[in-house]
């Protein structure tokens, strides 16, 4: 909850002041750093849900190794072989610890709905507040990687394998339903 004193209106005066653009700060950013400290202040004050905060909370941090070297890298114009390492890296850890990971917490919780049951019936309000963030946070995770971390992906095993890299492992039917459905520019 320090950081994100720090990060939510850092991230609001870049998105809004500053117009500083992802990865920086942008609506989407503060967004995300809202849902953060609100969550976070739900479990505080409450200690709802405990296990599905603690363990969203640690697996989205997670990407953060990667994540702030790549951000760090693009400021300092860093490239070469340590940047593809990190953003190889980068890749995986968002892959298995935002995208897989936190959305099988969040199906995983709907089932844990059915019997919860708190002692006081405002533990419900405290539960649902922070399960809201946690979906939320999971959608923007989902959104960032159709936006971001598909087409960089993408682009990267273009630029080192070949323009056609995936002609080997998937169907040309496919890869065209595939770009069209998961990208932005498809």
């Amino acid at each position: 909850l320090g950081y994100f004193t720090f990060a939510l209106p850092m991230s609001v005066y870049m998105a809004f002041v500053l117009k500083a653009g992802f990865p920086y700060g942008s609506p989407i950013m503060s967004l995300h750093h809202t849902l953060v400290v609100l969550a976070q202040a739900t479990f505080l004050l409450t200690q709802y849900p405990a296990f599905y905060m603690a363990a969203s909370g640690a697996l989205f941090e997670l990407t953060n190794v990667f994540f702030i070297p790549h951000v760090l890298m693009i400021q300092l114009e860093v490239s070469g072989p340590l940047q593809q390492a990190n953003g190889l890296l980068l890749v995986l850890a968002y892959t298995v610890f935002r995208v897989v990971a936190c959305t099988a917490i969040c199906v995983v919780s709907l089932g844990d709905f059915a019997s919860f049951t708190p002692p006081h019936p405002s533990g419900w309000a405290a539960a649902l507040v922070a399960m809201g963030c946690l979906y939320g946070l999971t959608m923007m995770s989902w959104y960032w990687y159709v936006r971001d971390i598909v087409p960089a992906l993408h682009a990267g095993l273009q630029e080192t394998l070949g323009d056609e890299y995936h002609h080997a492992c998937c169907s040309a039917p496919l890869r065209q339903w595939a770009w069209r459905t998961l990208t932005t520019e498809g």
